[in-house]
């Protein structure tokens, strides 16, 4: 399968992101959280990243696996020790969880990008931008 390539909308570029793209987004951010407040908060992108679990996980559980995630990735700690301290979490519960979690965000965040150009369809397994051409 070739490299994706850039789709260009006006001004917007709505190249699908990956899965590992949303991690380092969500990972890298924690970190900036953590460390420089005021660099989160002058930072939009950063600030809207730092919502993302709230904004589209819906399950209370999963939130809670996927920001447990994030924390461990982010400072260095042992994501299957957390849970092995939390009553009632399963570390491979945890990491199926935190997968979808993921997957579920890159789909909200390609849909989001696609919809701002004006519009958006399925196509080849995800989420395209329709062509709009300019009336004559």
């Amino acid at each position: 399968m070739p490299a994706p390539t850039p789709h260009i909308i006006g001004a917007i570029d709505v190249t699908p992101l990956t899965p590992d793209e949303v991690k380092l987004w969500l990972v890298y951010t924690e970190r900036g959280a953590a460390t420089d407040h005021q660099a989160r908060v002058a930072i939009h992108s950063t600030n809207k990243a730092i919502r993302w679990p709230d904004l589209y996980i819906k399950d209370y559980e999963t939130r809670q696996y996927l920001k447990a995630w994030i924390y461990c990735e982010a400072h260095a700690e042992s994501f299957r020790q957390v849970c092995h301290h939390r009553r009632g979490w399963s570390y491979r519960t945890g990491l199926r969880r935190v997968v979808e979690a993921i997957e579920t965000i890159t789909v909200m965040l390609n849909f989001e990008r696609a919809a701002a150009g004006g519009a958006a369809l399925v196509r080849d397994g995800g989420l395209a931008p329709v062509r709009v051409e300019p009336s004559p």
